[in-house]
């Protein structure tokens, strides 16, 4: 492993109401340093040292139609600014439907998609 291997000392608790939305980002970007010294062919900095991202879904009853699916990005991992991903990669809609677990890589560029039902509440704990 070339990072040290640490546990977080708290966990994120979302909510999201209707016609509430996350703009695409990743969890462990290039650093706006890396970014402005990219040019000088310095290797890429990245924000912290988190390798994965899990998230638990806590929706009783949610559907699709519900919306606020998790936008992941696929092959967005090197991406330097999150917003291209929308431009350049393919993409994938999870459900966040009760119980439901993701793991994938922090440095993959993800969004969430707005909530469309205005009679629920989408949750969720990530680590």
């Amino acid at each position: 492993v070339d990072r040290p291997l640490s546990n977080p000392k708290s966990i994120q608790i979302a909510e999201y109401g209707v016609n509430d939305f996350y703009a695409a980002h990743s969890d462990n970007s290039v650093t706006n340093a890396s970014r402005d010294a990219g040019a000088s062919g310095q290797d890429d900095v990245r924000s912290n040292y988190r390798a994965i991202t899990c998230i638990l879904y806590v929706n009783e009853g949610w559907e699709a139609k519900d919306g606020g699916a998790l936008r992941i990005y696929l092959d967005s991992a090197e991406i330097k600014t999150p917003g291209d991903a929308k431009d350049c990669c393919e993409h994938v809609d999870v459900n966040p439907a009760n119980g439901r677990l993701l793991i994938f890589d922090s440095k993959m560029v993800h969004s969430v998609e707005k909530v469309l039902n205005e009679n629920k509440v989408r949750r969720a704990l990530t680590l």
